[in-house]
């Protein structure tokens, strides 16, 4: 059933360290933009509540790491994506049945690639200029209120 719902974003710079993933207090290895997307979508009995990060390197433009998170009356959710060089590692906290605390790790393709949930910040990031080429998506962290859903590359690009 479709619903009614806010959606934010919120841009800003930040300093980053590189080996622990997180801002940096005072100067950083580097300078990330950070997209916040927040939802709050009322179900007429409670209100879904969720957030999602992205974590992109100014330089470059580079996903370091994404984040997301879900609250509603039945519970917490929590889900972390890292990039390295050919891969992200995933981890997962949910309070549902049969998954618990997890963890996987999903080869990435030769080249950039773009999660859906990024396309507010990449749009940001190349307005004036077209990308190079065609990138990958990677699904959703945002999907069908479910945050437990898995995280991986679906057919479809930007160019």
């Amino acid at each position: 059933m479709p619903r009614a719902c806010e959606v934010r974003h919120i841009f800003v710079a930040e300093p980053w360290d590189t080996k622990r993933q997180v801002k940096a207090q005072g100067v950083g290895e580097v300078s990330v933009l950070k997209l916040n997307q927040i939802l709050s979508i009322p179900t007429g009995t409670y209100t879904y509540q969720q957030m999602h990060s992205s974590f992109v390197r100014r330089r470059d433009g580079q996903t370091l790491k994404f984040s997301m998170g879900s609250q509603e009356a039945c519970g917490i959710t929590y889900k972390a994506g890292f990039f390295h060089a050919d891969s992200l590692r995933v981890e997962l906290r949910s309070y549902f049945d049969g998954e618990g605390d997890s963890a996987l790790s999903l080869p990435l393709p030769a080249g950039p690639s773009l999660s859906y949930d990024e396309i507010p910040l990449r749009l940001r990031l190349i307005a004036g200029r077209v990308l190079a080429r065609p990138q990958p998506l990677r699904s959703a962290a945002f999907r069908d209120q479910s945050p437990q859903r898995p995280v991986g590359l679906e057919p479809g690009g930007v160019a």
